[in-house]
């Protein structure tokens, strides 16, 4: 059998192996088809870096793991010394003829490489929220944005994580893009997730994260990534509303996620603020845990009343269908590509209605048969994204492109 020899590019998977912050959601669907890609006996794969610059030390150690070692790799940048001062070129060793194709998670990124190239597109946040990235102090993230912005083009097929994706990359740029090479592909879940629940654990998990008020699984839980689109002041303040309104005592409102540093001040400015805005009651009720490992994720949605996330906007929204994998009732928001992801297995709002919120928290609280109603669907709905899925619409699109 003919191999295809493919390009994939790494650089997330090697951000996200040094920070453990840099593990969003473009990370996980990075590490999740290269998996995919590795078990088609179809592809030899080499992994590519196209961002520059790559310290060695770092470099060899990402080369060191377990995960990747057995990869061989290239950097399309190359940096040497030419008297203490370091150069930077393009790294002559890179053949177009030594390589049928590239693929990349960030397919926007793409620099000019002379081979038919495919790319995956999440979202248009940087083009939505631009100030969010213009009081940025971290320069590579403006840079990678007009990176991707600078190499879409209308040659590249592109798989959208949904239709809300590809009508937003339509709307900005109609003219550098082919309607008929963008291709719908739903992503999954960051990994299999299932319900675990573990009275024990979670107890454990909530003294190692000095959650110690914590006494049972009567929580509201938010997990994403702590950013101003994610409107979490705006569920804090429904929350505080809803507990007071009905002087319940035994709910808390736990929020996970890391924030990005460039503005992990302000949120933190912004929570403190509507946490303090609360009554003293609802004020000793809302935990904030930080990051929290992957290996913990599974067992807090597994537990929680009720998941919320009332994004304003989402290219796909992992988050919802996790919690929904492990039974868990989800209210999240009518915006964006969330509707196409949870269906009809979540409560779905307008993320600035507060009495649709504090309603759908009501609905939720008290109604025990109505939270087993929405874990059920939610199970139900989950199963219908998988990795395997994704990476099979990918590669016949790549194998189907390549040799015609």
């Amino acid at each position: 059998m003919d191999k295809f020899r493919m390009l994939f590019q790494a650089d997330i998977l090697l951000k996200g192996e040094i920070n453990e912050n840099e593990r969003t959601g473009i990370y996980f669907v990075t590490k999740n088809l290269l998996e995919q890609f590795k078990k088609d006996k179809r592809f030899e794969i080499t992994l590519i870096f196209f961002f520059n610059p790559i310290p060695n030390d770092v470099f060899v150690r990402f080369k060191q793991n377990e995960k990747f070692k057995n990869f061989p790799t290239v950097r399309f940048y190359r940096n040497f010394e030419v008297k203490g001062i370091s150069k930077t070129i393009i790294n002559p060793i890179i053949k177009n003829s030594d390589y049928d194709f590239c693929f990349s998670t960030i397919g926007g990124s793409l620099p000019d490489i002379q081979l038919p190239c495919f790319g995956m597109l999440h979202d248009v946040i940087p083009f939505l929220f631009a100030e969010y990235y213009e009081k940025s102090a971290r320069q590579e993230e403006n840079d990678f944005y007009q990176c991707s912005k600078k190499h879409l083009n209308r040659n590249t097929y592109y798989f959208c994580v949904s239709n809300s994706c590809k009508n937003d990359y339509l709307k900005f740029f109609s003219e550098q893009l082919n309607p008929n090479h963008m291709i719908v592909t739903p992503i999954a879940t960051m990994r299999s997730f299932v319900l675990q629940p573990d009275m024990g654990k979670l107890s454990n998990f909530f003294k190692r994260y000095g959650a110690t008020k914590i006494k049972s699984n009567r929580y509201i839980l938010s997990l994403s990534t702590i950013e101003p689109r994610k409107n979490i002041p705006f569920t804090i303040r429904c929350f505080s509303e809803f507990i007071d309104k009905h002087h319940i005592t035994d709910l808390f409102f736990v929020i996970g996620g890391g924030s990005w540093d460039f503005i992990s001040v302000t949120i933190k400015q912004s929570l403190d603020y509507d946490i303090e805005k609360a009554s003293a009651t609802c004020r000793d009720k809302i935990i904030r845990l930080g990051y929290v490992a992957d290996e913990d994720v599974e067992m807090l949605y597994s537990h929680a009343l009720i998941f919320t996330f009332i994004s304003e906007y989402e290219g796909f929204g992992m988050p919802p269908l996790e919690a929904m994998s492990c039974g868990t009732p989800v209210i999240t928001s009518n915006t964006s590509s969330l509707p196409e992801v949870v269906g009809d297995a979540a409560i779905i709002i307008d993320p600035h209605d507060a009495e649709a919120c504090i309603n759908a928290f009501e609905n939720l609280y008290f109604n025990a048969d109505l939270r087993e109603e929405y874990s059920k669907k939610g199970i139900s709905r989950a199963k219908m994204f998988s990795w395997e899925k994704t990476a099979k619409v990918i590669t016949e699109k790549m194998l189907q492109v390549y040799t015609k």
